[in-house]
């Protein structure tokens, strides 16, 4: 595909032209039908194009018409997204690493890091049940939760307040639009749960959790997106700056399936 759709510019059509090795992650590349990531082909002979990221073991794809069976299937093709930095985890915590909650990042909070990776392996299934409740209630909720946030364009005088509202709404976009296979839904969800009850840890063993309880847990998920200073996180952020503690405990939880 010639253009994607830039998450962190609010929606903005970018195309492989103009991109270098590093523009993926750094400004949020995804197909601009699926939702789902890509990165960067560049060669000597055809003009530079942007691919899907293919499957793997722990990750599903979505069909989308843009995708060719060529996008990330052979060696080849691994080796030179490998070689030159283009890997799906990075553009993952690259994207964790922007949300903050109370001024901190997120995935620097090391007592929620402890907490999820060290669940006991009997409650393992029913808190992802939980997580499936949650998805799908975000699914069948997302404009009526989103409502509740957005300002009428009308009444935005401030051009960084209407770009930080373009940019929650992408990610809102990003996040459900291919909610079953987008895993960093996933961990905001895992980390607004561990919010509401990091106090009252039994009520997320119960058999039987309440529809209210799954409605509060997705409407923190929401105001965290929607309340977050992207434009900020943006100059305090640089994928450099990636832990690698932090990040195999993201790809951790990331690899739980529904």
């Amino acid at each position: 595909m010639d253009y994607a759709i830039s998450i962190y510019k609010g929606g903005k059509r970018v195309y492989a032209k103009d991109c270098d090795f590093v523009s993926y992650s750094e400004q949020g590349l995804i197909c601009p039908i699926c939702k789902q990531e890509v990165y960067l082909r560049k060669g000597n002979i055809r003009e530079p194009y942007f691919a899907h990221f293919h499957a793997t073991s722990s990750r599903q794809i979505e069909e989308c018409e843009l995708r060719v069976s060529t996008d990330g299937n052979s060696t080849e093709t691994s080796s030179l997204i490998e070689n030159r930095g283009q890997r799906l985890e990075i553009f993952q915590q690259h994207f964790l690493s922007l949300i903050y909650f109370e001024n901190s990042k997120i995935v620097e909070d090391v007592k929620f890091n402890n907490w999820i990776n060290s669940r006991k392996d009997e409650s393992n299934q029913i808190i992802n049940d939980i997580i499936i409740k949650c998805i799908d209630y975000f699914l069948e909720n997302r404009q009526s939760m989103e409502a509740k946030h957005i300002i009428h364009t009308t009444k935005i005088k401030n051009k960084q307040i209407l770009l930080q509202q373009k940019i929650s709404l992408e990610v809102m976009s990003y996040l459900c639009d291919n909610a079953k296979f987008n895993y960093n839904l996933r961990y905001l969800l895992f980390y607004s749960m561990y919010q509401i009850y990091q106090y009252e840890k039994h009520k997320l063993i119960r058999q039987n959790i309440k529809a209210k309880e799954i409605e509060k847990i997705c409407q923190y998920t929401v105001r965290i997106i929607m309340h977050n200073s992207w434009i900020l996180a943006f100059k305090n952020t640089k994928i450099n700056e990636v832990n690698n503690k932090t990040q195999y405990n993201i790809i951790k939880i990331n690899k739980n399936k529904n």
